[in-house]
């Protein structure tokens, strides 16, 4: 988690985009509550979500990342601020996780075009 945010502090200042908050949790599945409460401040733009989702021995982890997506996109809709989607997997292993790093970049470039675009339109 720390290189992905890392990832993302760079991809941000590269945009001339700030990261004024982040919030750890347990885990992806208590992610949306933390969201919904950081997309009610009047003064976020946009909000990303980073994590890594490990390959399991069961499905778990599909749900997990199937019913979290669905929520984070349902959030961005109702509060029509952008959701950058950093998370890796689900099933990734701790290998193909460490290739993925830039996906928290990615998620954050994302939310932060969204957020201009919301702006101009």
């Amino acid at each position: 988690m720390n290189r992905m945010l890392e990832d993302a502090r760079l991809s941000a200042m590269a945009m001339n985009a700030e990261i004024t908050k982040v919030v750890f949790v347990p885990g992806t599945y208590e992610a949306p509550l933390i969201l919904e409460n950081m997309l009610m401040d009047d003064s976020l733009d946009a909000a990303c979500v980073l994590g890594y989702i490990e390959k399991g021995s069961t499905l778990h982890g599909e749900e997990i990342g199937n019913t979290c997506s669905l929520i984070f996109k349902q959030l961005e809709l109702e509060y029509r601020k952008p959701v950058g989607m950093g998370i890796i997997g689900p099933g990734a292993t701790a290998e193909q996780a460490e290739t993925r790093v830039a996906y928290a970049g990615n998620a954050i470039r994302a939310a932060v075009r969204m957020a201009r675009t919301m702006k101009s339109v």
